[in-house]
Formats: C-alpha cells, structure tokens, sequence
C-alpha cells in the first residue's frame, strides 16, 4: 500500500512540475507576442478614446430616444398575457388528448 502511495505522489510530482514548464514556456510566448504588437503600429484600429466617445454617443441617443409608457402600452402588455396564458391552455389541453411517447414506456 505504500508503494502505491509513494508512486502515485511522484506521479503528482512529475505531473505539476511538466505543467509548470509548460506554463513558463506559454508565459515567454505571451510576453513576447506582447512585445511585438506593441512594436507595431497599428494603422486602421481606432484608440479607446475615439471608441469611448462613439459608444457614449450611441447610448446618449438611444436613451434620448426612449419614452415613458402610456397607458396603451400597458393595456397591450395585460392583453400580451392574457393571449399567453389562454394559448397555454389551449396547448396543455391538445397535448392531453395526443398519445405521447411515455405512453408506450409505461407497464403493459
């Protein structure tokens, strides 16, 4: 039992210290990949300000834009519902009648 034991903590071992080469190796990469766009210009690629300030332009609009309910719209959404809710019953009551698959899995 203990020679199990004894292999399986080396097997740890020998397991955590490849995935740590690997993860120095990927980390290099990373930084390097870094190193290399950041040495180049990036022509075409608009700078956060200019994002930043197209984004708070398309919220200022889209909230500029927007309304406060009326009461049309609340009657629509009781009558949105209440369509909803009938349908439902509607479907459950056709489902009830049509034979399902779990009506062939039950005891015979």
């Amino acid at each position: 039992m203990g020679v199990v034991l004894g292999l399986c903590v080396a097997c740890i071992a020998i397991v955590w210290l490849m995935m740590e080469k690997i993860q120095n190796k990927f980390g290099e990469k990373i930084d390097r990949a870094v190193d290399d766009l950041r040495s180049k210009p990036m022509d075409g690629v608009p700078s956060l300000d200019d994002i930043r300030a197209e984004l708070e332009d398309l919220i200022n609009d889209t909230i500029g834009q927007m309304r406060t309910p009326q009461i049309a719209d609340h009657i629509g959404a009781m009558l949105q519902q209440y369509a909803q809710f009938r349908m439902a019953k509607e479907m459950n009551a056709i489902q009830q009648t049509l034979p399902g698959v779990a009506d062939d899995l039950g005891p015979q």
